[in-house]
């Protein structure tokens, strides 16, 4: 209310005994950009064929620049397919896209394609602004006389600020912490692969310091050996420790956006 602008998300930190359990490793992303329409369908297959509970995947939204109904459906398919699946997703983008879908609902418009509508509200769902999506929902039942949906959190999922399109990243833990050789090291295979190094922090809640600072010597060697290093939506807190230990030097740090 006092900014006139979108509340940021929540993004629930996992239970300590689940953090050391949760996926770390290379994640599959898929990048949707320009005009959301039927041509989406085999990158969307693409992340089904790869979706399994506790599998993480990343979905790009933010460089949609236009829609058509055919384009919102098959993605508000997929969301929802996904979450059925009990897979983890990572979306960036997709408060850039709410905004750009919401100015294809019209209230009232009732010979107009529900699919927008229906985009729009699984987005809401995303985002766990439910507040928007009650109200919107109304404005759908209203607009379609049909009965209105109910919201359903997504407990798996983390929301993310966009970032280069054309490398897949590696998603490092919720809690990194001492004898992390394992980890590390497939952070090393990971690097022979791609000469950006592009590791996602979106889930990473803490950082033990003993821990930080072995992290930090091996992207050093990385650095040393012509790599580009970057950490993507690293939380504030982390990010402090990180700059305090001189990560700046080795990587570059993008701190997460609310």
């Amino acid at each position: 209310s006092s900014f006139e602008t979108s509340p940021p998300a929540w993004n629930p930190l996992q239970p300590a005994a689940a953090a050391g359990q949760a996926y770390a490793g290379v994640t599959p992303t898929e990048v949707l950009e320009g005009t959301l329409d039927a041509a989406i369908a085999p990158r969307l297959e693409r992340l089904a064929q790869l979706a399994a509970p506790g599998k993480v995947l990343r979905l790009e939204l933010g460089r949609v620049t236009q829609l058509t109904p055919e384009g919102c459906e098959l993605l508000a398919g997929a969301l929802n397919g996904l979450h059925a699946r009990g897979c983890e997703l990572v979306v960036a983008g997709s408060a850039e896209l709410a905004a750009l879908v919401r100015q294809s609902t019209i209230i009232g418009q009732r010979d107009a394609s529900p699919a927008p509508w229906l985009l729009l509200l699984a987005l809401l769902q995303l985002l766990n602004r439910e507040k928007d999506f009650e109200e919107t929902a109304m404005d759908y039942c209203v607009t379609f006389e049909v009965s209105p949906p109910s919201f359903e959190a997504r407990g798996k999922v983390a929301t993310a600020a966009s970032g280069p399109a054309s490398v897949e990243r590696f998603m490092l833990p919720p809690l990194i912490e001492g004898g992390n050789g394992q980890l590390f090291d497939a952070i090393d295979a990971y690097a022979q692969e791609s000469e950006l190094v592009l590791l996602d922090c979106s889930r990473l809640a803490r950082v033990e310091y003993g821990a930080a600072v072995a992290l930090q010597a091996r992207l050093r060697a990385l650095a040393a050996s012509g790599k580009k290093i970057e950490l993507r939506d690293v939380n504030h807190l982390v990010a402090a420790l990180f700059k305090l230990l001189g990560y700046a030097g080795v990587a570059r740090l993008f701190p997460h956006k609310y």
